[in-house]
Protein backbone atom coordinates (compact mmCIF):
# COMPACT_ATOMS: atom_id res chain seq x y z
CA UNK A 1 0.00 0.00 0.00
CA UNK A 2 1.45 3.33 -0.84
CA UNK A 3 2.85 5.90 2.05
CA UNK A 4 1.79 8.95 0.57
CA UNK A 5 -1.66 8.74 2.45
CA UNK A 6 -1.93 9.83 6.05
CA UNK A 7 -0.43 7.30 8.34
CA UNK A 8 -3.80 7.04 10.57
CA UNK A 9 -6.15 6.91 7.78
CA UNK A 10 -8.61 4.13 6.67
CA UNK A 11 -7.73 -0.01 7.36
CA UNK A 12 -4.11 0.69 7.04
CA UNK A 13 -3.96 3.15 9.87
CA UNK A 14 -6.26 1.17 11.93
CA UNK A 15 -4.34 -1.66 12.16
CA UNK A 16 -1.31 0.50 12.62
CA UNK A 17 -2.77 1.29 15.78
CA UNK A 18 -4.55 -1.51 16.62
CA UNK A 19 -1.27 -3.72 16.52
CA UNK A 20 0.59 -1.04 18.12
CA UNK A 21 -1.66 -1.20 21.06
CA UNK A 22 -0.96 -4.81 20.66
CA UNK A 23 2.87 -4.31 20.41
CA UNK A 24 2.20 -2.28 23.82
CA UNK A 25 0.32 -5.03 25.96
CA UNK A 26 3.47 -7.26 24.91
CA UNK A 27 5.73 -4.59 26.39
CA UNK A 28 3.93 -4.08 29.29
CA UNK A 29 4.05 -7.70 29.87
CA UNK A 30 7.88 -8.09 29.35
CA UNK A 31 8.41 -4.96 31.16
CA UNK A 32 7.06 -5.70 34.27
CA UNK A 33 9.24 -8.10 35.66
CA UNK A 34 12.61 -5.94 35.68
CA UNK A 35 11.08 -3.54 37.78
CA UNK A 36 9.71 -5.81 40.15
CA UNK A 37 13.09 -7.84 40.34
CA UNK A 38 14.47 -6.20 43.58
CA UNK A 39 10.90 -6.70 45.47
CA UNK A 40 10.59 -10.71 43.66
CA UNK A 41 14.48 -11.44 44.51
CA UNK A 42 14.13 -10.18 47.98
CA UNK A 43 10.77 -12.33 48.73
CA UNK A 44 12.19 -15.63 46.89
CA UNK A 45 16.19 -15.08 48.46
CA UNK A 46 16.92 -15.09 44.54
CA UNK A 47 20.51 -14.04 43.65
CA UNK A 48 21.43 -11.72 41.18
CA UNK A 49 22.96 -14.50 38.89
CA UNK A 50 19.80 -16.19 39.12
CA UNK A 51 18.32 -12.93 38.55
CA UNK A 52 19.98 -11.89 35.48
CA UNK A 53 19.48 -16.06 33.87
CA UNK A 54 15.17 -15.06 34.32
CA UNK A 55 15.92 -12.30 32.19
CA UNK A 56 17.91 -14.26 29.49
CA UNK A 57 15.39 -17.14 29.44
CA UNK A 58 12.96 -14.35 28.55
CA UNK A 59 14.58 -12.34 25.79
CA UNK A 60 16.36 -16.10 24.86
CA UNK A 61 12.70 -17.50 24.22
CA UNK A 62 11.92 -14.05 22.40
CA UNK A 63 14.25 -14.45 20.33
CA UNK A 64 13.63 -18.07 19.06
CA UNK A 65 10.04 -17.51 17.92
CA UNK A 66 10.89 -14.43 15.65
CA UNK A 67 11.81 -16.51 12.76
CA UNK A 68 9.02 -19.21 12.84
CA UNK A 69 6.59 -16.46 13.34
CA UNK A 70 7.81 -14.64 10.67
CA UNK A 71 8.01 -17.46 8.22
CA UNK A 72 4.66 -18.84 9.39
CA UNK A 73 3.17 -15.30 8.38
CA UNK A 74 4.80 -15.31 5.18
CA UNK A 75 3.06 -18.40 4.15
CA UNK A 76 -0.32 -18.06 5.26
CA UNK A 77 -1.34 -14.84 7.60
CA UNK A 78 -0.30 -12.13 9.98
CA UNK A 79 -3.26 -12.81 12.09
CA UNK A 80 -2.83 -15.83 13.28
CA UNK A 81 0.64 -15.29 15.36
CA UNK A 82 -0.60 -12.04 16.44
CA UNK A 83 -3.57 -13.37 18.17
CA UNK A 84 -1.24 -16.56 19.29
CA UNK A 85 1.37 -14.32 20.87
CA UNK A 86 -1.14 -12.49 22.89
CA UNK A 87 -2.66 -15.46 24.36
CA UNK A 88 0.55 -16.98 25.59
CA UNK A 89 1.54 -13.64 26.79
CA UNK A 90 -1.80 -13.63 28.78
CA UNK A 91 -0.98 -17.02 30.01
CA UNK A 92 2.80 -16.41 31.40
CA UNK A 93 1.04 -13.44 33.13
CA UNK A 94 -1.06 -15.72 35.04
CA UNK A 95 1.78 -18.07 36.13
CA UNK A 96 3.53 -15.03 37.40
CA UNK A 97 0.91 -14.25 39.62
CA UNK A 98 0.64 -17.68 40.81
CA UNK A 99 4.45 -18.10 41.22
CA UNK A 100 4.89 -18.69 44.87
CA UNK A 101 8.89 -20.37 44.16
CA UNK A 102 11.61 -19.78 41.56
CA UNK A 103 10.14 -22.89 39.26
CA UNK A 104 6.13 -21.40 38.76
CA UNK A 105 8.65 -17.73 38.41
CA UNK A 106 11.10 -19.99 35.99
CA UNK A 107 7.82 -21.20 33.92
CA UNK A 108 5.88 -18.15 33.42
CA UNK A 109 8.94 -16.36 32.22
CA UNK A 110 9.65 -19.14 29.50
CA UNK A 111 5.84 -19.23 28.42
CA UNK A 112 5.29 -15.43 28.21
CA UNK A 113 8.95 -15.39 26.48
CA UNK A 114 7.17 -17.46 23.91
CA UNK A 115 3.89 -15.54 23.80
CA UNK A 116 6.24 -12.50 23.18
CA UNK A 117 8.27 -14.00 20.72
CA UNK A 118 5.58 -15.00 18.33
CA UNK A 119 3.85 -11.28 18.04
CA UNK A 120 6.63 -8.52 17.37
CA UNK A 121 7.99 -10.02 13.95
CA UNK A 122 4.33 -10.47 12.01
CA UNK A 123 3.34 -7.07 13.50
CA UNK A 124 6.16 -5.43 11.64
CA UNK A 125 5.72 -7.33 8.66
CA UNK A 126 2.37 -6.18 8.66
CA UNK A 127 3.70 -2.55 9.23
CA UNK A 128 5.39 -3.26 6.43
CA UNK A 129 3.12 -4.54 4.35
CA UNK A 130 0.41 -1.45 4.75
CA UNK A 131 3.34 1.45 4.40
CA UNK A 132 6.07 1.79 1.68
CA UNK A 133 7.10 5.50 1.80
CA UNK A 134 5.95 6.48 5.60
CA UNK A 135 7.55 3.36 6.24
CA UNK A 136 9.81 4.68 8.83
CA UNK A 137 7.34 6.85 10.30
CA UNK A 138 4.74 3.83 11.19
CA UNK A 139 7.67 2.08 12.28
CA UNK A 140 8.66 5.01 14.69
CA UNK A 141 5.04 4.65 15.99
CA UNK A 142 5.07 1.39 16.43
CA UNK A 143 7.84 0.80 18.34
CA UNK A 144 6.53 3.91 19.61
CA UNK A 145 4.16 2.40 21.37
CA UNK A 146 5.61 -0.12 22.98
CA UNK A 147 7.68 2.15 25.32
CA UNK A 148 4.06 3.70 26.06
CA UNK A 149 3.67 0.16 27.30
CA UNK A 150 7.31 -0.22 29.23
CA UNK A 151 6.62 3.19 30.65
CA UNK A 152 2.99 1.99 32.10
CA UNK A 153 5.01 -1.34 32.95
CA UNK A 154 7.12 0.76 35.54
CA UNK A 155 3.99 2.44 36.73
CA UNK A 156 1.96 -0.73 37.07
CA UNK A 157 4.44 -2.20 38.89
CA UNK A 158 4.75 1.00 41.45
CA UNK A 159 1.06 0.75 41.91
CA UNK A 160 1.00 -3.19 42.88
CA UNK A 161 4.15 -3.00 45.62
CA UNK A 162 2.31 0.47 47.06
CA UNK A 163 -1.08 -1.19 47.09
CA UNK A 164 -0.52 -4.79 47.17
CA UNK A 165 2.30 -7.47 46.23
CA UNK A 166 4.25 -7.74 43.11
CA UNK A 167 2.12 -10.76 41.62
CA UNK A 168 -0.89 -8.39 41.06
CA UNK A 169 0.84 -6.09 38.54
CA UNK A 170 0.23 -9.05 36.39
CA UNK A 171 -3.85 -9.25 37.09
CA UNK A 172 -4.33 -6.31 34.86
CA UNK A 173 -1.82 -7.08 32.34
CA UNK A 174 -3.20 -10.44 31.68
CA UNK A 175 -7.08 -8.68 31.45
CA UNK A 176 -4.99 -6.28 28.84
CA UNK A 177 -4.07 -8.83 26.39
CA UNK A 178 -6.63 -10.34 26.44
CA UNK A 179 -8.83 -7.34 25.16
CA UNK A 180 -6.29 -6.41 22.39
CA UNK A 181 -6.76 -10.05 20.89
CA UNK A 182 -10.42 -9.79 20.87
CA UNK A 183 -10.24 -6.50 18.69
CA UNK A 184 -7.30 -7.98 16.18
CA UNK A 185 -9.61 -10.60 16.22
CA UNK A 186 -12.72 -8.58 15.33
CA UNK A 187 -10.66 -5.82 12.79
CA UNK A 188 -8.21 -7.54 10.93
CA UNK A 189 -10.06 -8.46 7.39
CA UNK A 190 -7.68 -11.81 7.03
CA UNK A 191 -8.21 -14.81 7.76
CA UNK A 192 -6.79 -17.84 10.36
CA UNK A 193 -5.44 -20.22 8.17
CA UNK A 194 -3.18 -23.24 9.50
CA UNK A 195 -1.10 -25.94 7.53
CA UNK A 196 2.53 -27.35 7.23
CA UNK A 197 5.00 -25.26 5.73
CA UNK A 198 9.20 -25.85 5.51
CA UNK A 199 10.86 -23.67 7.92
CA UNK A 200 13.67 -23.21 5.52
CA UNK A 201 16.10 -22.50 8.64
CA UNK A 202 19.61 -23.26 6.24
CA UNK A 203 18.17 -21.45 2.89
CA UNK A 204 16.82 -18.31 4.50
CA UNK A 205 20.29 -17.69 7.02
CA UNK A 206 23.03 -18.29 4.39
CA UNK A 207 20.96 -16.46 2.01
CA UNK A 208 20.67 -13.25 4.69
CA UNK A 209 24.23 -14.08 5.77
CA UNK A 210 25.92 -14.39 2.24
CA UNK A 211 24.94 -10.44 2.16
CA UNK A 212 27.31 -8.15 3.87
CA UNK A 213 25.14 -5.15 4.29
CA UNK A 214 23.15 -7.57 6.48
CA UNK A 215 26.18 -8.94 8.18
CA UNK A 216 26.77 -5.46 9.35
CA UNK A 217 23.50 -4.67 10.39
CA UNK A 218 23.46 -7.57 12.54
CA UNK A 219 27.07 -7.62 14.16
CA UNK A 220 25.89 -3.71 15.51
CA UNK A 221 22.38 -4.67 15.81
CA UNK A 222 23.65 -7.52 18.60
CA UNK A 223 25.79 -5.55 20.24
CA UNK A 224 23.59 -2.56 20.46
CA UNK A 225 20.59 -5.86 22.20
CA UNK A 226 23.28 -6.56 24.84
CA UNK A 227 23.65 -3.36 25.90
CA UNK A 228 20.21 -3.02 25.99
CA UNK A 229 18.93 -5.96 27.86
CA UNK A 230 21.44 -5.57 30.12
CA UNK A 231 20.28 -2.03 30.80
CA UNK A 232 16.07 -2.52 30.74
CA UNK A 233 16.89 -5.73 33.17
CA UNK A 234 18.86 -3.89 35.66
CA UNK A 235 18.54 -0.31 35.73
CA UNK A 236 16.06 -0.26 38.57
CA UNK A 237 18.59 -2.17 40.16
CA UNK A 238 21.61 0.36 39.91
CA UNK A 239 19.18 3.41 40.99
CA UNK A 240 17.67 1.49 44.00
CA UNK A 241 20.47 -0.99 45.29
CA UNK A 242 23.53 0.49 44.03
CA UNK A 243 22.66 4.39 44.38
CA UNK A 244 20.80 4.03 47.69
CA UNK A 245 17.44 5.73 45.89
CA UNK A 246 13.77 5.03 46.27
CA UNK A 247 12.08 2.85 44.75
CA UNK A 248 9.66 5.61 43.87
CA UNK A 249 12.80 6.57 42.24
CA UNK A 250 14.17 3.70 40.46
CA UNK A 251 10.86 3.21 38.98
CA UNK A 252 10.68 7.05 37.34
CA UNK A 253 14.27 6.50 36.29
CA UNK A 254 12.71 3.17 34.60
CA UNK A 255 9.58 5.20 33.30
CA UNK A 256 11.62 8.02 32.48
CA UNK A 257 13.42 5.65 29.93
CA UNK A 258 10.77 4.52 28.07
CA UNK A 259 8.98 7.87 28.11
CA UNK A 260 11.90 9.31 26.23
CA UNK A 261 11.60 6.56 23.80
CA UNK A 262 8.10 7.88 23.29
CA UNK A 263 9.09 11.41 21.54
CA UNK A 264 12.58 9.94 19.76
CA UNK A 265 11.82 6.64 17.88
CA UNK A 266 8.72 8.26 15.27
CA UNK A 267 11.35 11.41 15.11
CA UNK A 268 13.67 9.05 13.98
CA UNK A 269 12.02 7.07 11.97
CA UNK A 270 10.70 9.98 10.31
CA UNK A 271 14.31 11.59 9.93
CA UNK A 272 15.18 8.59 8.27
CA UNK A 273 12.59 8.94 5.64
CA UNK A 274 14.32 11.86 4.37
CA UNK A 275 17.65 11.44 4.89
CA UNK A 276 20.61 8.08 4.98
CA UNK A 277 19.26 5.79 7.86
CA UNK A 278 23.22 4.48 8.40
CA UNK A 279 24.32 7.99 10.06
CA UNK A 280 21.19 8.44 11.93
CA UNK A 281 22.13 5.41 13.52
CA UNK A 282 25.74 5.37 14.45
CA UNK A 283 25.09 9.25 15.98
CA UNK A 284 22.28 7.89 17.65
CA UNK A 285 24.76 5.09 18.98
CA UNK A 286 27.17 7.75 20.40
CA UNK A 287 24.78 9.69 22.21
CA UNK A 288 23.59 6.22 24.16
CA UNK A 289 27.00 5.51 24.97
CA UNK A 290 27.04 9.09 26.48
CA UNK A 291 23.87 9.01 28.16
CA UNK A 292 24.96 5.59 29.85
CA UNK A 293 28.43 6.41 30.72
CA UNK A 294 26.43 10.04 32.49
CA UNK A 295 23.92 7.28 34.22
CA UNK A 296 26.36 5.26 35.76
CA UNK A 297 27.90 8.10 37.58
CA UNK A 298 25.48 10.35 38.10
CA UNK A 299 24.61 11.17 41.60
CA UNK A 300 21.60 13.40 42.33
CA UNK A 301 18.30 12.35 41.17
CA UNK A 302 18.31 15.70 38.59
CA UNK A 303 21.63 14.21 37.27
CA UNK A 304 20.14 10.93 37.26
CA UNK A 305 16.79 11.81 35.20
CA UNK A 306 18.71 13.57 32.59
CA UNK A 307 21.27 10.89 31.94
CA UNK A 308 18.54 8.90 31.51
CA UNK A 309 16.38 11.04 28.95
CA UNK A 310 20.17 10.97 27.06
CA UNK A 311 20.70 7.15 27.09
CA UNK A 312 16.65 6.97 25.88
CA UNK A 313 16.99 9.32 22.80
CA UNK A 314 20.12 7.58 22.07
CA UNK A 315 18.91 4.06 22.06
CA UNK A 316 15.35 4.18 21.16
CA UNK A 317 16.34 6.22 17.69
CA UNK A 318 18.33 3.18 17.02
CA UNK A 319 15.41 0.43 15.98
CA UNK A 320 12.97 1.90 13.96
CA UNK A 321 15.72 3.20 11.41
CA UNK A 322 17.41 0.17 11.42
CA UNK A 323 14.34 -2.28 11.34
CA UNK A 324 12.91 0.03 8.88
CA UNK A 325 16.46 -0.67 6.60
CA UNK A 326 16.24 -4.38 6.99
CA UNK A 327 12.86 -4.57 5.53
CA UNK A 328 13.92 -1.61 2.52
CA UNK A 329 16.43 -4.59 1.68
CA UNK A 330 14.39 -7.74 2.10
CA UNK A 331 12.51 -9.06 -0.46
CA UNK A 332 8.80 -8.66 -0.17
CA UNK A 333 7.41 -12.22 -0.85
CA UNK A 334 10.00 -13.11 2.40
CA UNK A 335 10.16 -9.82 4.39
CA UNK A 336 8.49 -11.52 7.48
CA UNK A 337 11.14 -14.74 7.55
CA UNK A 338 13.65 -12.03 7.02
CA UNK A 339 12.91 -10.18 9.38
CA UNK A 340 12.38 -12.86 11.64
CA UNK A 341 15.93 -14.53 11.34
CA UNK A 342 17.67 -11.23 11.72
CA UNK A 343 15.64 -10.90 14.70
CA UNK A 344 16.50 -14.36 16.23
CA UNK A 345 20.28 -13.88 15.40
CA UNK A 346 20.58 -10.25 16.90
CA UNK A 347 18.42 -11.34 20.04
CA UNK A 348 19.56 -14.22 20.54
CA UNK A 349 23.12 -12.62 21.19
CA UNK A 350 21.52 -10.08 23.06
CA UNK A 351 19.24 -12.25 25.42
CA UNK A 352 23.42 -12.72 27.31
CA UNK A 353 23.03 -8.82 28.57
CA UNK A 354 20.87 -9.93 31.06
CA UNK A 355 23.52 -12.43 32.46
CA UNK A 356 26.94 -10.43 32.00
CA UNK A 357 25.48 -8.17 33.79
CA UNK A 358 23.95 -10.47 36.75
CA UNK A 359 27.33 -12.39 36.87
CA UNK A 360 29.62 -8.89 37.36
CA UNK A 361 27.43 -7.40 39.68
CA UNK A 362 27.93 -10.29 42.07
CA UNK A 363 31.44 -10.27 41.25
CA UNK A 364 32.18 -6.71 40.85
CA UNK A 365 28.95 -3.98 41.03
CA UNK A 366 26.61 -2.70 38.80
CA UNK A 367 28.66 0.56 37.86
CA UNK A 368 31.47 -2.38 36.45
CA UNK A 369 29.43 -4.17 34.33
CA UNK A 370 27.34 -1.04 32.91
CA UNK A 371 30.89 0.35 31.80
CA UNK A 372 31.00 -2.87 29.49
CA UNK A 373 27.47 -2.02 27.94
CA UNK A 374 28.93 1.54 27.40
CA UNK A 375 31.65 -0.47 25.32
CA UNK A 376 28.86 -2.40 23.17
CA UNK A 377 27.20 1.01 21.94
CA UNK A 378 30.34 2.69 20.93
CA UNK A 379 31.23 -0.49 19.21
CA UNK A 380 27.76 -0.70 17.47
CA UNK A 381 28.30 3.13 16.25
CA UNK A 382 31.92 2.20 14.82
CA UNK A 383 30.69 -0.37 12.99
CA UNK A 384 27.95 0.94 11.39
CA UNK A 385 29.26 4.65 10.70
CA UNK A 386 32.48 2.94 9.33
CA UNK A 387 30.28 0.26 7.04
CA UNK A 388 28.31 3.68 5.93
CA UNK A 389 31.45 5.07 4.81
CA UNK A 390 32.76 1.82 3.26
CA UNK A 391 29.48 1.48 1.27
CA UNK A 392 30.08 5.55 0.12
CA UNK A 393 33.02 5.20 -1.56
Amino acid sequence: MSGDQSIFAGYAGSMLIVSSIGWSMIQISRRTLPALLPSISEELAITPTAAGLLLTVLSATYAVMQYPSGRFSDRFSRKGPLIVGLILSLLGCLLLWSANGYEVLFGGVLILGLGAGIYPTSARALVADLFDVRRGEAFGIHTALGDIGSAVAAGVALAALSLAVWRSAFVPTAIGLGAIAVVIHVTSRETYQIGSFALGFQETFETLLDNSSIRWVLVAYALYVVAIEGVIGFLPALIQLEKGMTPTMASFGYAMFFISGIIARPFAGRLSDRFSRGPIAGVAMMVAAGGLLLTVYAASPLTLTLSVVILAFGTKSFPPVMQAHLMDLFSEKSAGADLGATRTMYIGVGSLGPTYVGVLSTHFDYATAFLGLVACLILSAIIILWFIFEDSE
